[in-house]
């Protein structure tokens, strides 16, 4: 069942001019750009901190922590509000809790984000080849994507787990890339934090970056993308379909 998530923020934001960029392949990112996976990442998280007897985190926390894998979430959720970090074996203790607790229920609060399952549709009707690139454990990303109805929009998945390297490396991107059987220069990469921007540039792929999702409260201006859309449905006026 798919549902909506609440209206994308930054209207005001400026957008590429129509058309200025070519591709034939767009590589999505997942929280945050196709879903507001918030929710039910904040439940998780919390059953663990509950096993561990840590405090609890809000979901605003949640929201502001995620884009840096789930390892890097429970660092940041078990360190709490104090300035010294979780050891390694502890955060190793809430990464075999946490998997399985978010395996459990990974769409029941989350949605789709206004505009992504008729705008995916179109893309696919289109001709665009589409790849989903996250740093989400591959368990979850599929069960995700089935849940959601988003599934079928990808032909390929690169999960955060798949390969030795995550983003902002550019392997995720250049794995999906050789797998759609396109170049670098043939990609356009959306999503909505500072590792999908390194991420591009390192692989040679243009990036543009939504104006919802989880920033982790930079400023859309410092984090260098090639252009920001602030409705899922602008992506057809800044990107067109490459003559092949």
């Amino acid at each position: 069942m798919n549902r909506s998530a609440a209206p994308q923020q930054g209207s005001s934001a400026n957008t590429a001019l129509d058309g200025c960029l070519s591709a034939s392949a767009l590589l999505f990112d997942l929280d945050g750009t196709l879903a507001d996976t918030a929710p039910d990442l904040a439940r998780a998280l919390n059953r663990v901190l509950r096993a561990l007897d840590c405090p609890a985190v809000t979901l605003e926390n949640t929201r502001n922590w995620i884009g840096n894998g789930m390892r890097r979430l429970l660092e940041r959720a078990l360190a709490g509000d104090g300035e010294k970090k979780a050891s390694p074996e502890f955060v190793d203790r809430g990464v075999v809790l946490f998997e399985p607790f978010y395996a459990e229920a990974v769409w029941t609060d989350s949605v789709c984000y206004p505009g992504v399952v008729d705008g995916l549709a179109k893309l696919k009707r289109m001709g665009y080849k589409m790849g989903c690139v996250t740093n989400k454990p591959r368990s979850c990303t599929g069960v995700l994507l089935e849940h959601s109805g988003l599934a079928g929009f990808f032909e390929v998945v690169v999960a955060g787990d798949d390969l030795v390297e995550t983003k902002p490396a550019p392997a995720p991107l250049l794995y999906a890339a050789d797998q759609l059987q396109v170049g670098p220069q043939d990609c356009v990469v959306i999503g909505d934090s500072q590792n999908d921007v390194n991420a591009a540039r390192a692989a040679g792929m243009a990036v543009l970056v939504v104006t919802w999702g989880y920033h982790q409260g930079l400023e859309w201006s410092a984090m260098g993308a090639t252009q920001l859309v602030s409705q899922f449905n602008q992506i057809f006026h800044v990107v067109t379909p490459a003559v092949r």
